[in-house]
Order: C-alpha cells, then sequence, then structure tokens
C-alpha cells in the first residue's frame, strides 16, 4: 500500500467519527454555547434554524420542540433570538409549519433545506425555545382501564382532552387503533360513547381518520377544526377492547440425560375469538431458557404443551419461559430451575420456583416426575 493511501484513510476517519458535532438525523438541542437558541441536527452536523415573524407560529413550532426535548411546554415568552454573531450553518432558511400536535420537529410540515454555511436569518431571528414542564407527551392516550372502556383521554399540545364521539367520526378502525395503543387487545375492539355533563379537560378540536392497522392514533391522518365538533351534550369517545388469550401455567419440568423435559397446561377456550387464527391454525407455544449470567441460551418453538429442551449446561442456573408464540402483550409463564448432574437417566429432583416475568401457579411451582 502507497503511504499516501494510508494518509487518505486516517484523514476520512477522523473527518467522520464521533466528534462533538456527531449527532442523529432530526435530533433537537438546545445550543450549548448560545442558549435558548436551538440546535437541529442533518448528516450529522450541528446547525441552526431561523424564526418566522409571525409570534403565533413560532409559539406552536417552540411548543413541539419542547415536547421534542421531553414531556415539556415552551413558556411562551421566547420563542426567536436575535444573535449578534452570524450562526451557521443554517439548515431551515424558512420556518417550520408545525400544527402542535406534532412530538417532533421533523415531523411538521418544513421548507426545503437550505444547508448552507454562508446564509443569514431574516433579522437574524434564530429559533429558540425555554421550556416548562407539560401534563403530557403529544399523542399519549389513557382510559380507565379498570373499566376497560370509557372515556378516552388524548394528550394533544402537552395537555389532556377528550375525543369526540360521533359515529361518523369515531369508528371500529379508530377504536381498534385505539386498544393497540394502550397494550389491550385490539381484535373485537368496539367503540363506545359516553355523556360527560361535568368535565375538568377540554375537547381535543380535531378527527382522526384511521385504517385501522396504524399503531398509535397520532400515525393515523387527522384534520383539524376551528373549534371541537363536539359539545358538553354530545358523545365522547371511548372504548371496549377484546380480552386476551389465556397464559399458559401449571409448568412441570424434569431433567434426564441432559435433556430438560417441559410440559405445561393452556386453556385455549378463547384464544381463537380473541386472535386473528382460525380455528384450523395450531397454537404455536415458545419456550426458551437463559442462564442467570445470561450467556447461555436455549429455545425452542412447538405446537404441543411440551418440548424436550438440549444443550443447556448441567448444575447450572436458567429462567425457563413459556409463551404464546403469535400474540403479543401475553405475558410469557416462567420457573427458575437448577439442571442437574450430566448423563443422569432420571432427575426429578431438578429445583424449579416462579421467574419474575410470571407465575405457574400455586402447587405447580416446583418439578414432578412425569415427562
Amino acid at each position: 500500500m502507497q503511504p499516501w493511501v494510508v494518509f487518505c484513510i486516517i484523514i476520512i476517519i477522523a473527518t467522520c467519527g464521533s466528534g462533538e458535532n456527531s449527532c442523529y438525523e432530526g435530533d433537537l438541542r438546545v445550543d450549548p454555547g448560545n442558549g435558548p437558541i436551538l440546535q437541529f441536527c442533518s448528516g450529522g452536523i450541528w446547525g441552526y434554524m431561523c424564526a418566522s415573524n409571525n409570534v403565533k407560529q413560532n409559539k406552536i413550532n417552540a411548543d413541539v420542540a419542547c415536547q421534542q426535548l421531553g414531556k415539556k411546554l415552551s413558556k411562551g415568552d421566547i420563542t426567536n433570538v436575535t444573535s449578534n454573531t452570524r450562526l451557521s450553518p443554517i439548515y431551515y432558511y424558512n420556518f417550520f409549519a408545525c400544527t402542535g400536535y406534532e412530538t417532533k420537529l421533523k415531523e411538521c410540515r418544513t421548507p426545503v433545506i437550505y444547508n448552507t454555511f454562508n446564509g443569514r436569518c431574516r433579522n437574524d431571528l434564530y429559533a429558540a425555545a425555554v421550556c416548562e414542564p407539560a401534563e403530557c407527551r403529544n399523542g399519549d392516550l389513557t382510559v380507565n382501564k379498570s373499566r376497560n372502556q370509557f372515556p378516552l383521554q388524548f394528550c394533544a399540545r402537552g395537555k389532556w382532552t377528550l375525543l369526540c364521539g360521533f359515529g361518523h367520526t369515531w369508528t371500529r378502525a379508530q377504536a381498534k387503533v385505539a386498544c393497540k395503543q394502550l397494550g389491550l387487545n385490539p381484535i373485537g375492539a368496539e367503540p363506545g360513547v359516553v355523556s360527560l355533563y361535568s368535565r375538568t379537560v377540554g375537547v381535543f378540536n380535531g378527527r382522526f381518520h384511521c385504517r385501522g392497522n396504524e399503531s398509535s392514533l397520532l400515525a393515523c391522518s387527522y384534520s383539524l377544526m376551528v373549534s371541537p365538533p363536539c359539545t358538553t351534550a354530545n358523545p365522547i369517545a371511548g372504548v371496549e377492547c377484546g380480552e386476551w388469550p389465556k397464559s399458559v401455567e401449571r409448568i412441570r419440568t424434569k431433567w434426564s440425560s441432559s435433556i430438560l423435559h417441559i410440559k405445561w397446561e393452556h386453556d385455549a377456550t378463547n384464544y381463537y375469538e380473541t386472535t386473528d387464527k382460525d380455528e384450523d391454525d395450531a397454537i404455536w407455544y415458545t419456550v426458551y431458557c437463559r442462564s442467570d449470567s445470561e450467556i447461555e441460551e436455549a429455545w425452542i418453538q412447538v405446537t404441543t404443551t411440551s418440548a424436550m429442551v438440549t444443550g443447556l449446561s448441567p448444575l447450572t442456573n436458567y429462567t425457563c419461559c413459556v409463551e404464546l408464540t403469535e400474540v403479543p402483550y401475553i405475558r410469557e409463564t416462567c420457573l427458575t430451575i437448577t439442571t442437574g448432574p450430566p448423563n443422569i437417566s432420571s432427575q426429578p429432583n431438578v429445583t424449579a420456583t416462579p421467574g419474575a416475568y410470571g407465575s405457574s401457579s400455586g402447587d405447580a411451582a416446583v418439578s414432578v416426575n412425569d415427562t
């Protein structure tokens, strides 16, 4: 290799390596040397954004910036700053056009990146923000889970709001997305409504247009209105989510000839009606064992309620779990076991105690001799 080739490689590494300016696309921070001016990351380098002459739009943009920096809102008194020193590079010569409901600036409608080391902001006004704590993070969703229904509260512009429950705007598709976002079963989700004549929070002035496969309401398209489409006498959106399939229970274990035999029970009576599976589809279970040091791990997938796990070390502590393979959100059922000596034809004295991730319920927390 020629010396000049080696020199070029060194220069590339020095330029692209992680330094003070290294960052991820769309990251945001307060300029360490010019706070409260904001810096936006593009191309791995921190740069600046220009502010608008529109005070209202600046406040909205600052609210979104504060949301991105944490569960915060802008105080509103500083949304642009004039700098005596020309700052560069400037990535957004024109200002962002946020609605206030985004969680990050890069989600807002934006102008074309200007990306120049020589340009300047009009009147040298740079985007800035001073933040204070907010009630919630934009897009968050909550519900009275003890009832598993009514009413939903949606975080909009850092504050909790209610959603309107008109039949043509709050449909099964929206209810399905809401259940999914809440970590509840979207299968069998149904929209509901409730009348609240006494309210402590406002109403979201918009409506969602969901297909049903989105991960959250904010991932759906939505339209905003000048005022909320419902009043005190009109229905507020709620949701009733489906039940989850039951977890496996009563795990039993036995160590024999360096193989761990595991059996369990599973009440599958509501499995098919709470999933998108047909009754002809087999129920898949995943069985895995992880050592306390997390260095060793073995797993297997089966369609029966028993399995043989190989590859485990003798006289070693493992956490072994069984879970429904194709059903999200269902907690696995786990036991902590200690394997026996190697090459023992039968070892009924494998110890088993409830694991940290679930319970095998009652007297099933000990090993048994049958396989």
